[in-house]
């Protein structure tokens, strides 16, 4: 991260207000990226986020304030410019630079219609609280379509759709991100942790998703999505197709006589 000073010609700054851009270590401006600046004093805080071009700018800062400033962005570390001081008739202009992530899985639960940070959301799914969940979704939805992905989960469904493009054959693409997060598993430069194109192979992904989402009630959906259920494993014998579709409740259809049983119950 960086502070310099410097013009900002396309955000108009008036008095009191920080403004500023943001840019990755490769030089690349950042959009979306969120800027909180909490005063020391008071600890009120003040948010924004960087534009299109990067650009960003934070109103109602009054010359006496001194403030902390911090800059968040999903695949990125978060950085403090502790006692940010505004300054009275200066330029108040900063340049921020963000470093990529090293290991940017556990930053982030997508929840319904938004998104939180791991750390406000601990523990299974069983575990979220509704205002957990409310907190990142849209509040005039009904909060029972609860929805929760792993930023892990989100890298192995395209992964996996690529390799469904492919002809179930793995591409570079799908194995980096696979090894993307077998990575925090393993010592760095353990030859173990990478795959290969050849190495991937659709049932070494169905593996993989047993190990990775182990406790997250993914397995029985897996096994179907891979033509697997109703194969033997462990002590389960073959079984009929019709069992990868649940039996209609008896309560849903006494509530509705007009429903036929699904085939096979």
């Amino acid at each position: 991260m960086g502070i310099l000073a410097f013009s900002l010609p396309a955000i108009a700054q008036d008095e009191g207000s920080v403004t500023g851009i943001v840019i990755s270590d490769s030089g690349e401006v950042l959009s979306s990226v969120t800027i909180v600046a909490t005063r020391i004093d008071s600890k009120q805080t003040m948010s924004t986020t960087s534009n299109e071009k990067g650009l960003f700018i934070l109103n109602n800062l009054k010359v006496e304030y001194v403030c902390n400033l911090v800059v968040s962005y999903i695949g990125f570390k978060a950085t403090t410019i502790s006692r940010y001081a505004i300054k009275q008739n200066g330029n108040n202009s900063i340049l921020i630079k963000l470093s990529h992530s090293t290991n940017p899985l556990d930053e982030v639960v997508m929840i319904g219609y938004g998104n939180q940070k791991r750390e406000t959301i601990t523990g299974s799914i069983s575990t979220v609280r509704a205002e957990d969940f409310n907190a990142g979704m849209i509040t005039e939805n009904m909060n029972n379509d609860l929805v929760v992905f792993r930023y892990a989960d989100v890298l192995f469904m395209k992964a996996e759709s690529l390799m469904r493009k492919n002809g179930n054959i793995a591409t570079s693409e799908a194995v980096g991100l696979i090894n993307d997060v077998r990575a925090r598993s393993f010592a760095s430069g353990d030859a173990a942790a990478k795959y290969t194109i050849l190495a991937l192979t659709a049932n070494e992904l169905l593996d993989e998703r047993a190990s990775e989402f182990a406790y997250e009630m993914t397995r029985r959906e897996d096994l179907i999505r891979f033509g697997k259920f109703n194969e033997a494993w462990w002590e389960k014998p073959v079984t009929d197709a019709h069992y990868e579709v649940f039996p209609i409740p008896t309560n849903i259809k006494t509530a509705n006589p007009a429903l036929d049983q699904n085939p096979g119950y």
